[in-house]
């Protein structure tokens, strides 16, 4: 059961030689750990590799956290989307903080390599994975201005219509000819 003030934590393990996943779940934590006043909402990682030694530090994490932290093997589309859009921030290297969650006007603490080259929206504050960038960036994520920032922020992935705009063009496009299907013999 979360309260109002929580991150939302999806951390994967990084493509980069150079970033240990492990390390980096519990540099994540301690940085996390200096804003008593939100939760975390932990997702699993995906299975790549790597992927396990970041469960082990989410769930001993948990564990000795009760009161303040709760790890969710899996959400379901409906409800990740759902507790992205109430969480305070996203914090980790997941696609979703990059891809979805400006579409909510929610901030983002991108952190390490794994998504490097894609395009962000102005809400993604980018960092290394370490504890005092991470601070920052988190503490750069809940000043009333910058949330302010991202709640009109432009998402370069769209703002969630894309279905209802292709719709709309596909209904205006007067298509004369109908196409013709030919029944092939089967042998």
């Amino acid at each position: 059961d979360l309260g109002q003030l929580y991150f939302l934590v999806t951390y994967h393990p990084a493509t980069a030689a150079d970033e240990d996943p492990a390390a980096t779940a519990r540099e994540i934590i301690a940085a996390l750990d200096s804003f008593v006043d939100y939760q975390l909402l932990f997702t699993y990682p995906n299975g790549d590799n790597g992927g396990w030694s970041i469960i082990e530090v989410i769930d001993e994490y948990v564990r000795t956290h009760p009161g303040r932290a709760i790890a969710v093997k899996s959400m379901g589309q409906v409800r990740y989307m759902s507790a992205m859009k109430s969480a305070a921030a996203v914090v980790g290297n997941s696609s979703s903080g990059i891809i979805e969650a400006p579409a909510f006007g929610v901030p983002t603490i991108n952190i390490g390599a794994r998504q490097n080259g894609r395009l962000c929206a102005l809400s993604v504050l980018h960092c290394v994975p370490a504890r005092s960038a991470i601070t920052d960036a988190v503490s750069k994520s809940i000043d009333p201005a910058f949330i302010a920032s991202c709640r009109n922020v432009v998402n370069p992935y769209g703002s969630g219509a894309t279905s209802a705009n292709i719709a709309q063009v596909l209904e205006s496009c007067k298509l004369g000819r109908k196409a013709r299907f030919n029944d092939l013999e089967v042998a």
